[in-house]
């Protein structure tokens, strides 16, 4: 894993209508994986839904799960 730690990437987001919170996730990425918000709140999307072949149309995606949060 240390080539992959090259490319990881800190964007801190302010918005108008909530919490400040810091995308920590590989540069070229545009969802949430790990998430920490302005108190320190630390959230790790540790996710096994591609080891469950079972599709689930019903089900929200994770990442957009960790933005509701």
């Amino acid at each position: 894993m240390k080539e992959y730690m090259e490319f990881l990437s800190v964007v801190v987001l302010h918005p108008d209508d909530s919490y400040s919170y810091a995308n920590i996730h590989p540069l070229g990425n545009v969802y949430l994986e790990t998430d920490m918000n302005e108190y320190g709140l630390f959230i790790e999307l540790n996710n096994g839904v591609h080891s469950d072949p079972t599709e689930h149309m019903d089900w929200q995606d994770t990442s957009s799960v960790l933005l509701m949060f």
